[in-house]
Order: structure tokens, then C-alpha cells, then sequence
């Protein structure tokens, strides 16, 4: 009967340690918040709500404040989408933005993923900005690093450098069987995406002049490739 017992809580301690470990990785990671100033945010119910939105990152929680002035807190698995517009400007990042469509409209998903855990069969909700839709669609997440800061004035003086936090982006493919492939080096994963024609997606860079690393550049040949038949 002991013997019993003992293999029932290791059974038990594997299963809770298999569903708490794809968030460890989330706990550890720098969290902070982007708001909007008018957004539209639809749940799983089918409800839609309009109001000023904040997202907190990596731990995907929304906040919406209603015209009321309540404010209703959601998760993922709670939220099928929602669409924002007005990004709201903060001094806690570096910012060297380059006055993007992203930063006045951007629409979200919530969908089921690993959190990078290649190994993994776990999945639970998360959200992701849509960049591109088609066959394959590009998808986007930010998280917050400290970089060293580069582009001062005073950069190149000694002792003068400084890590400060950044906004980094992450990007994704979404297939048509609703597998989310990392895209962790996009010149070299991207059009290892499209089997046969990696070499127009690359020429259609080049001759373009599109970088792979920028969200608005990076739709662009993803919707090329999309329209390869």
C-alpha cells in the first residue's frame, strides 16, 4: 500500500511539474505593458468590448476599460482577438521606432502555442500580432531586453555606455494546419518556410531592398511568397 501511495504523488509531482514549467521561462522574463487608446476586444463567448486596452507581456493578460469606466481583465484563453489603434508612448523603453503603421493599428490573436519549447507538446493561448495573413501567415511577439545603447551621442566615449531596456521582435509563421514556426534567424528560416523557392523569395529581397528583421519589410516577402504558385 505505501509503495502504492509513493508512485501515485511522484505520478502527481510529474504532471504538476510538466504543466508549471512552460511558464517558468514567462516568470523569469521581463514583464511590462503597452496601452492604446481605443481599441476592440472579442471573447471567446462572442462578446465584444470597445475600450482602451493595456496588454501586460509575456504574461498575456488584457485590461479594457469600459465606457463606464470599469476595467475588465482577460487572458488568453479567455480572448479570441482584439484590434488597437494609438499605441500610448512610454519613457520606461529606448525607443528607436521609425513612426511604423504598428505603432497606430495593430490587430491580435490568440493562439494556441509552446512558448518556444521546441520539445514540447505542451500548448496553452498566447497572444500574437498579425502582420500578414495568407496560406502562411507572418505573426509577431515583443519582449523587453537590455541592450547596450549604440546610438548615443556619447557611445563611442569610454565608460559611457549603458544598457537600457528595449523592445525586441519575435517572429513566427502560422501554417495552415495551425503549427507556429519560429523564425528565430528570418533571412535563413523564412524561406526555408517555402520548400522550391527559397532563392526567388531572396531575390525578391535584394532587388526590393526589404530587411528581413523589420515586421513592416518582413509582411512584404512573406506576402511575395504567399503569392508563389
Amino acid at each position: 500500500m505505501q509503495r502504492k501511495f509513493s508512485n501515485f504523488y511522484k505520478t502527481l509531482f510529474i504532471l504538476f511539474a510538466a504543466f508549471c514549467l512552460p511558464f517558468l521561462g514567462i516568470a523569469q522574463q521581463n514583464q511590462f505593458e503597452l496601452s492604446w487608446r481605443t481599441g476592440t476586444l472579442v471573447l471567446t463567448s462572442g462578446d465584444t468590448i470597445r475600450g482602451p486596452i493595456t496588454l501586460t507581456l509575456p504574461n498575456d493578460i488584457v485590461r479594457i476599460t469600459q465606457a463606464d469606466g470599469g476595467v475588465s481583465t482577460f487572458t488568453a484563453v479567455n480572448v479570441k482577438g482584439f484590434a488597437v489603434e494609438g499605441e500610448q508612448e512610454t519613457s520606461r523603453f529606448f525607443q528607436r521606432r521609425r513612426n511604423s503603421p504598428l505603432d497606430f493599428k495593430r490587430e491580435y490573436r490568440s493562439l494556441m502555442w509552446n512558448h518556444d519549447k521546441d520539445y514540447s507538446n505542451f500548448k496553452s493561448p498566447a497572444f500574437f500580432v498579425v502582420l500578414q495573413s495568407g496560406p502562411k501567415t507572418l505573426l509577431m511577439r515583443e519582449t523587453l531586453e537590455r541592450r547596450v545603447d549604440n546610438f548615443s551621442p556619447y557611445a563611442n566615449y569610454p565608460g559611457s555606455r549603458q544598457a537600457v531596456e528595449t523592445r525586441v521582435e519575435k517572429f513566427y509563421l502560422l501554417t495552415a494546419d495551425d503549427r507556429i514556426i519560429p523564425l528565430r534567424s528570418p533571412k535563413k528560416d523564412l524561406p526555408a518556410a517555402y520548400p522550391k523557392k527559397e532563392k526567388q523569395i531572396a531575390a525578391f529581397a535584394k532587388s526590393n531592398k526589404l530587411e528581413f528583421n523589420d515586421p513592416i519589410e518582413l509582411s512584404r516577402i512573406v506576402a511575395y511568397a504567399n503569392s508563389l504558385p
